[in-house]
């Protein structure tokens, strides 16, 4: 059968936090991925919750992390949530919407250098596909989280190309938040990360498959 590594990149999203199995989208992606591919699937699963987008970059640089992108022909990173939700509080703080502008430069300057590090570390290897996952709004009723919500996810789909998507979790997570998130009413449930794993599978699987 062979076998293909996944390395799962980013966020509490990618620990599974809400998920009492602690499985979340990676888990549920995994057999997706086993299922449609026919092979079996080594995770190497790197989540950590409160990361942001710059503790992302500099984690994958470090001797830890690095040597898991080479051999990786799946690559799923979870970043930018917590980059938004510290603008968030530093702009509920002082009333003053430039915390999220320069949030958004930042994601989007850190997003590139891990792209960039990984499209190092990926030289001369066998193909590869990295997916990015969009965000959800865990606060639907205030309307300037949805607008920066979208710019986040817009920053991230400006990275896409043949070998790298954005799930759009967003519209699939609005109007059903009661639905998919769980007690803390900021992380998905096992509902919710079904839905994201959905998501990440209508995505396709090239060029892998």
């Amino acid at each position: 059968m062979g076998k293909l590594t996944y390395l799962a990149l980013g966020d509490s999203l990618t620990a599974g936090v809400g998920d009492p199995s602690g499985e979340g989208f990676v888990g549920l992606y995994k057999e997706r991925l086993h299922t449609v591919l026919k092979k079996e699937i080594q995770v190497h699963r790197k989540g950590r919750s409160g990361a942001t987008s710059l503790d992302l970059y500099e984690w994958i640089r470090q001797e830890d992390v690095h040597p898991l992108i080479g051999p990786a022909r799946i690559i799923t990173i979870s970043a930018g949530g917590n980059d938004l939700i510290q603008a968030a509080k530093r702009a509920l703080w002082d009333g003053d919407d430039r915390h999220f502008t320069e949030s958004l430069a930042a994601c989007r300057r850190h997003v590139g250098e891990i792209l960039a590090v990984i499209r190092q570390a990926k030289a001369g290897k066998p193909p590869y596909m990295i997916r990015l996952i969009g965000l959800y709004n865990p606060f639907p009723l205030l309307a300037e989280g949805r607008h920066w919500v979208n710019e986040f996810n817009r920053t991230l789909k400006g990275f896409t190309s043949k070998r790298i998507r954005m799930a759009e979790v967003y519209e699939a997570f609005l109007g059903n938040e009661q639905k998919l998130l769980a007690f803390d009413h900021v992380h998905p449930n096992p509902e919710g990360y079904k839905v994201m794993a959905e998501q990440l599978d209508v995505l396709g699987y090239s060029p892998l498959a």
